[in-house]
């Protein structure tokens, strides 16, 4: 489970997650969301709201790069997805050494507390995901999206 807090300079209310564990489900909407951020965010230019929208969507481009087509543009997808691109957002800048094995793992357990489960082909209204599966074994081309989804947060909210 995760930690609420709040910002002793600015009162913004945010949550504190252990690496291992997926991040509380919350009501929230993502406009609220966005001002939930982790230590030092006073410094950052870019919110956690538009560095999950960056990463959306460059995970969109290379989907269609790699002939996946179902992803929508940001501003079409539904609150979930956009809520789970928040949540992996939090997790990099909560667990700034986390790699993409520990990304996929993160992205696994919020999926599995959410009540999906693995199916061969992703199917939101069933709630199963073909990537339910320990990292090591997503072919290498989903493993690449671990990469560049750390890659993109690090880089927009630069985190050393």
């Amino acid at each position: 489970m995760c930690d609420r807090i709040r910002c002793p300079k600015c009162k913004a209310e945010f949550f504190e997650c252990a690496a291992d564990k997926a991040e509380e489900a919350t009501p929230m909407t993502p406009d609220e969301i966005e001002d939930i951020t982790p230590p030092g965010h006073h410094s950052r230019s870019l919110s956690t709201q538009q560095i999950a929208r960056a990463a959306h969507e460059i995970n969109r481009a290379y989907c269609e790069a790699i002939g996946d087509h179902s992803q929508p543009p940001w501003e079409e997808a539904p609150l979930w997805q956009k809520r789970s691109a928040m949540g992996g957002v939090l997790f990099h800048l909560w667990n700034r050494h986390a790699g993409p094995e520990a990304s996929h793992e993160n992205w696994l357990a919020q999926k599995k507390a959410e009540g999906w489960t693995y199916g061969p082909v992703k199917d939101p209204e069933k709630k199963q995901h073909p990537c339910m599966v320990p990292f090591e074994d997503l072919p290498v081309e989903q493993q690449a999206k671990d990469y560049l989804f750390r890659a993109v947060v690090h880089a927009l909210a630069l985190v050393e």
